[in-house]
């Protein structure tokens, strides 16, 4: 049963997680950060979900399902049968960042804001289009905790 569902836009070219990168200090420890292209996106995504969500929002604890539908710009150097045809936001672009990673860099900035932690998500489902309007769609669908009384 749903219990709740939320979508957003995300405007802007979509960004894909970045790889934690390692720096070793003089002393010989090793530091990790993610790179900071990584974490502004997350911030947006963060900030456009907490507009989307109602206000008593608290982290789901129940299965979620996850749509992302990633937008990129048409490329510039295309022929204009090939631009005509990206205009229709049908075109599937192949060519451009992993699915699992514009997914992930979704999926990660809302652990603890929509649901408790992304291992929740249960179906995920990335797409990815050309379009004259990059942006990032988000469909989150929230169900209901299992229970006893779901077995009977």
């Amino acid at each position: 049963m749903v219990t709740n569902r939320i979508e957003f836009t995300i405007d802007g070219e979509p960004i894909a997680k970045g790889r934690v990168r390692s720096f070793k200090l003089p002393n010989g420890q090793i530091r990790h950060y993610t790179p900071k292209e990584t974490v502004h996106y997350e911030n947006l995504v963060r900030l456009f979900f907490s507009h989307a969500k109602p206000g008593d929002w608290i982290p789901h604890d129940g299965p979620v399902e996850m749509l992302v539908i990633a937008y990129f710009s048409i490329p510039k150097s295309w022929p204009r049968w090939k631009k005509r045809l990206a205009e229709s936001e049908r075109m599937k672009a192949c060519c451009r960042r992993d699915w699992d990673n514009v997914g992930k860099v979704v999926s990660d900035a809302l652990n603890e804001i929509a649901y408790k932690d992304d291992r929740q998500v249960t179906d995920p489902t990335v797409m990815k289009r050309y379009s004259p309007r990059p942006r990032v769609e988000v469909t989150l669908v929230f169900h209901k905790p299992y229970d006893k009384e779901d077995t009977a």
